[in-house]
């Protein structure tokens, strides 16, 4: 009832302002047709009427005009961009405009700004968030998610050999960061044991967004962790103009690994089309002591979308499919003397549409997906350890509402999934059917120097678990979930280029399949993993204080958190073994919990062609009720960069650190810390007047031989040996 009345009361508020004129606009990069996020934009209505606004997410910006206003003036900068200015007539109630702004550093079409010192510091910090693309994106790209975000403020690495490298962020579960592709989740098995791999491919995308604060309740039941976004282009804001043509090559010596990939775009009148296609083989992994055999992988991929667009409306169609083997080492307790190998498939079928209603309500958003993940884990005998099948059905509804006054933006969501679990081979998990609905709400405000964020998210979710004759002495029993998560963020900006920021709020997460149903050996992961069916949500209340300052040469941004677990869930390896197959037992514990850290991150401009970053994460995790330690805790890292520019090529050296970690849970083993080397050299070129990017990376330049603390092969296995990676793109 509270809900409701809350509701009621922001929509009186909102229908309480008159919109006589709007004027919308949206800013794209000329050279690529992207759009371009929080360009600056001040517009003139009078000599004494200036407004100062920035583009969103989707290079959308919109403004009330003052009542009789007939010529405006604009003016458009964004640093990597040259300023555009002009003066437009008012003649319509509601007036769109399409601005396309020209990149400075090329005369010809490459999709390369970098993010990290533009315009673009005040949006990021305020919605904590981190963006990867064009020149960063190739700098760091590798063969999986976790592998090209390793190197990120907050985010941690947990795998089981090279094909299985998941990012985790703060060194929670992999529940607490959400993947998502082109705005849509991601469904695969990737968090529910080590052995499962991320069903996407990084060099498919040109933009991975980490998503952070009160607007991520509006895409998951997630308030204290994170999302990545890996996106190609919007194609419901901005269709293409021109035919376009753009070829990828990798190659990694670690892995003798080759990748490529194909995109095109084109228009066709009102309608437009885009697709991909991709490959990727690599084989045994080098580390610093070796060959370590059975971690090749190998994968496909592609997609093809078919799309409208007008002045008020878009859709699209958009299927996709991933498809990969990979081996998981063995030689250790419970694992495979030659180890397992894994296949697996997704498709996906997606439509997306856009409405523009141009009032009150300014835009609808409808989303559908479709997906199909199959899974197969094979001993070195052929026989079916495992397989894995989901099905899933996926509706997100959203309605954003026009600024008015003081509210810059307002998102009102709702969220329907369904979902099957069905299992097989040597897997004691019963097949289980779940439902969700979801009903989510954003909210901006600016009052002076104050940006106030909030949100909050109501999840209803039921699980039934199928009768199966297996299941007859010990029937798992059907669960219903309500949670009730939010957030709130206010930041003050308290000087000209300094900004102190508060995030508190409470977040329910319900548990997974695997941690409610699993009652046996997982071969692959080399566990036998024990759920329980009578567990309680995890409850958290988080507070995060963060502070950051920026001028033409320095940015600064550095955060502590606090997360208190009233009920924490965990796997816990309880120290013993399974007798009919010698893995070790791991149990589902709840317990409370108390998890938290900070961060320190900053960058440095010396001269016009010489840079500086250094980055620095402490996570710690304690059981409050045993007054021990969590396990998988990553331990404390950073890392150092200098830039350097010679005309066109930039160079970058890059040294990256991590502490013992030595504070481990029970029957966890410490890891010993380590420093290693890189370089990173980038020069594009033209031939036959196309534009043309060449990149060599060379990874752990002195093949140091180091172990990663979240890696659940560590016992045996470091982490790769010097790599040498090439990146060869050229744009048409």
């Amino acid at each position: 009832m509270k809900i409701r009345i809350f509701l009621l009361l922001i929509f009186t508020v909102h229908s309480a302002f008159a919109v006589p004129r709007i004027f919308r606009g949206t800013v794209i990069d000329k050279k690529t047709g992207l759009p371009v996020s929080q360009a600056t934009v001040k517009i003139i209505q009078q000599k004494t009427n200036t407004n100062i606004l920035q583009s969103d997410s989707v290079g959308v910006f919109s403004l009330e005009l003052t009542d009789g206003i007939n010529q405006i003036e604009i003016e458009i900068s964004k640093e990597g961009f040259l300023k555009f200015s002009s003066k437009i007539n008012i003649t319509e109630p509601m007036i769109n405009y399409i601005f396309r702004i020209e990149p400075k550093e090329y005369s010809l079409p490459l999709v390369i700004i970098s993010s990290q010192r533009d315009d673009d510091f005040l949006r990021r910090i305020h919605n904590y968030e981190t963006i990867k693309e064009g020149k960063e994106l190739i700098t760091s790209i590798s063969s999986t998610l976790g592998l090209t975000l390793k190197n990120e403020s907050d985010i941690f690495v947990r795998s089981m050999g090279p094909a299985t490298s998941k990012p985790v962020f703060r060194g929670l579960s992999l529940e607490y960061l959400s993947i998502y592709e082109n705005n849509l989740p991601v469904r695969d098995l990737s968090a529910t044991a080590p052995d499962h791999s991320t069903a996407i491919d990084p060099i498919n995308y040109s933009k991975i967004e980490l998503i952070r604060g009160p607007k991520l309740l509006l895409f998951a039941n997630n308030a204290l962790g994170g999302l990545v976004n890996l996106s190609t282009k919007n194609y419901l804001v901005e269709t293409p103009n021109e035919f376009t043509l753009n070829a990828t090559s990798i190659y990694e010596s670690a892995y003798n690994a080759f990748a490529n990939n194909i995109k095109f775009e084109t228009p066709l009148w009102n309608f437009f089309s885009s697709g991909s296609v991709g490959f990727r083989n690599a084989e045994d992994m080098h580390s610093g002591k070796g060959v370590i055999p059975n971690t090749y992988f190998k994968s496909k991929s592609g997609d093809l979308i078919i799309g409208f667009k007008n002045s008020k409306f878009s859709s699209m169609i958009e299927g996709n499919f991933f498809q990969s083997k990979y081996g998981v080492p063995g030689g250790f307790v419970g694992a495979h003397p030659k180890g397992v190998d894994i296949d697996l498939e997704k498709t996906t079928l997606n439509f997306k549409s856009l409405y523009h209603l141009h009032t009150f309500l300014d835009v609808i958003n409808f989303n559908f997906s479709r997906g199909y993940y199959h899974h197969i884990e094979y001993e070195k005998s052929n026989a079916i350890g495992a397989e894995f099948l989901l099905k899933n059905y996926y509706g997100n509804l959203n309605f954003n509402f026009l600024p008015n006054g003081i509210f810059n933006e307002s998102t009102l969501g709702f969220t329907f999934e369904k979902t099957f679990n069905d299992f097989g081979g040597y897997v004691f998990t019963p097949s289980v059917s779940s439902t969700l609905f979801s009903v989510s709400f954003f909210q901006n405000i600016k009052l002076g120097n104050h940006f106030i964020d909030y949100s909050f998210r109501f999840d209803h979710k039921n699980y039934v678990p199928n009768k199966d004759e297996n299941f007859r002495k010990n029937a798992p029993s059907s669960r219903i979930f309500n949670n009730f998560s939010f957030s709130i963020l206010v930041m003050h900006n308290f000087r000209k280029n300094s900004y102190l920021g508060l995030n508190i709020g409470r977040n329910e997460r319900f548990p997974t399949v695997t941690e409610l149903y699993s009652n046996g050996p997982h071969l692959a992961a080399y566990s036998f993993e024990i759920g329980n069916s009578n567990l309680k949500k995890e409850e958290a209340f988080f507070g995060e204080l963060s502070y950051s300052y920026k001028t033409d040469k320095i940015e600064i941004y550095s955060s502590c958190y606090w997360y208190e677990f009233t009920n924490f869930l965990y796997p816990v390896n309880t120290g013993k073994i399974s007798v009919s197959q010698l893995l070790p037992i791991y149990q589902i514990t709840n317990t409370k919990a108390r998890h938290l850290g900070f961060s320190f991150n900053t960058n440095f401009e010396v001269t016009e062609n010489l840079s500086s970053a250094f980055h620095f994460n402490f996570s710690r995790g304690i059981n409050i009720t045993t007054k021990s330690n969590l396990p998988m805790i990553p331990p404390a890292k950073g890392s150092l960069e200098i830039n350097y520019k010679i005309k066109q090529l930039e160079v970058q050296l890059i040294n990256t650190f991590a502490f013992k970690q030595d504070k481990v849970g029970e029957f966890e083993e410490p890891t010993p810390g380590y420093t290693i080397f890189s370089m990173n050299f980038r020069y594009p070129f033209s031939i036959y007047n196309l534009l043309a990017v060449i990149n060599l990376n060379i990874d752990n330049i002195f093949n140091k031989t180091y172990y990663n603390h979240l890696s659940r092969i560590k016992s045996i296995f470091p982490e790769p040996g010097r790599n040498i990676r090439i990146l060869f793109t050229i744009f048409y």
